[in-house]
């Protein structure tokens, strides 16, 4: 079913995503100087390892994700869920215990996954990078090889880091609203229906295509052939393709 969307339900949500992106600055400045000191410090401990193994054995460690994640999710999150639910109930809820405790709940269960992934997705930059500067100047000596891995590293992240960085502020700012809307949501207890709604520029056509469909609690979009409960889930096999930079969301209505 293909439910309405006023002018002003698209314009609030709009608002909702510029403010949280706005928010995510801070976020995206922080993971910028961690990551690339992180970067540093991998490639320090080349010396300790022959250059034929450093893809293998030097890797870059990020123990600060965690905090930065959950920062970032309560941060933008709770303004969103607060306003979701306000919404949906047609009154102003006192206090952010329900949208904190969800979005901390979820944040327990599911955050580990997606930095894991995220910490791959660089250390296999970081490795394919070695593996191509050894492999082209393996005649040389070990000492010109590292000198010669200090700059390549140095120049490749410079190279990507501003469009690395805000791929990730903007893709976890964006999921953090939606699960906190959806948390929030379920976690009152009542029945629903919910709607797609896109939002921003460059639309993907598959998320075009669901746009202002209508269903009930429980039940699935499906975006591109992929089962998705809302924007940005891939817990059903959904592909980067129809995750990374989303600007979409729900709309929440009482049955």
């Amino acid at each position: 079913m293909k439910k309405r969307l006023s002018a002003y339900l698209r314009a609030r949500q709009t608002i909702a995503r510029q403010q949280a992106l706005q928010k995510s600055l801070a976020f995206e400045k922080s993971l910028k100087k961690k990551r690339g000191e992180a970067i540093a410090e991998a490639v320090k401990r080349l010396s300790a390892v022959p250059p034929s193994r450093w893809g293998d054995e030097v890797h870059i460690q990020e123990d600060y994700l965690l905090t930065m994640y959950q920062h970032l999710y309560l941060n933008t999150g709770v303004d969103a869920a607060r306003q979701t639910v306000n919404d949906f109930l047609s009154r102003k809820e006192e206090g952010d215990d329900l949208y904190v405790n969800s979005i901390l709940n979820w944040t327990r269960t599911h955050l580990g996954a997606r930095i894991a992934l995220s910490n791959k997705t660089i250390n296999k930059w970081l490795a394919d990078l070695w593996r191509q500067i050894y492999e082209d100047n393996r005649t040389e000596g070990v000492e010109k090889i590292t000198q010669t891995m200090y700059r390549e590293v140095s120049k490749s992240w410079d190279a990507i880091k501003e469009w690395e960085v805000r791929r990730i502020a903007q893709t976890e700012t964006m999921k953090s609203l939606n699960i906190a809307r959806s948390e929030s949501m379920n976690a009152l207890g009542v029945q629903y229906m919910k709607t797609w709604s896109v939002s921003g520029n460059n639309t993907r056509p598959t998320h075009l295509e669901v746009d202002r469909d209508t269903i009930k609690q429980g039940e699935l979009f499906i975006v591109g052939g992929y089962y998705m409960s809302e924007p940005m889930d891939e817990s059903y096999g959904a592909p980067p393709e129809e995750i990374i930079n989303c600007s979409c969301s729900l709309i929440y209505y009482p049955i």
